[in-house]
């Protein structure tokens, strides 16, 4: 078994000036899919404190308006730590554009036109193994007192 080693870190808020109020706490919770005797799939989560390679970890953002203003320009940045590899689709969000990055989040695009430098100025498509950051930008105002939840799902190597 690994003991995962997750931070808190790097949880950027670049917001408008009334989202000084709002808050944010990230979360890493290792999924639990069972099969029922009736044959039902049931997914449940736990915190992840050790988890085995080839099982999924969920890293989640919960976050909160606590101002009596709504939020404009809410962008939230979450690292895929080195040791999992990012689960394709997981990252989508309702009221939310994704991006993603492969360069420790130097810089951002959206999933399709995502590159890699193969060497020689030779770029290639980028697989979920090389993906170092999720991004996410509001596309409408977050009301005041209003809360969401963001999340990614990726695999212990």
């Amino acid at each position: 078994m690994k003991a995962l080693s997750f931070a808190l870190a790097l949880i950027m808020l670049a917001t408008a000036p009334a989202a000084l109020a709002l808050s944010a706490t990230q979360r890493a919770l290792k999924e639990i899919v069972t099969t029922t005797p009736s044959g039902d799939i049931e997914t449940r989560y736990v915190e992840a404190k050790l988890v085995v390679p080839g099982e999924t970890i969920v890293y989640r953002i919960d976050y909160m308006n606590d101002s009596d203003a709504p939020v404009t320009d809410l962008v939230l940045t979450m690292p895929v730590p080195a040791e999992v590899t990012f689960q394709e689709g997981s990252a989508e969000q309702d009221g939310m554009e994704t991006y993603f990055s492969t360069d420790d989040g130097q810089s951002f695009t959206n999933r399709t036109d995502l590159r890699v430098d193969m060497g020689g100025g030779i770029m290639a498509p980028a697989g979920s193994e090389d993906i170092t950051h999720v991004r996410w930008v509001s596309i409408r105002p977050v009301p005041a007192e209003a809360d969401g939840l963001l999340q990614f799902k990726a695999v212990l190597k």
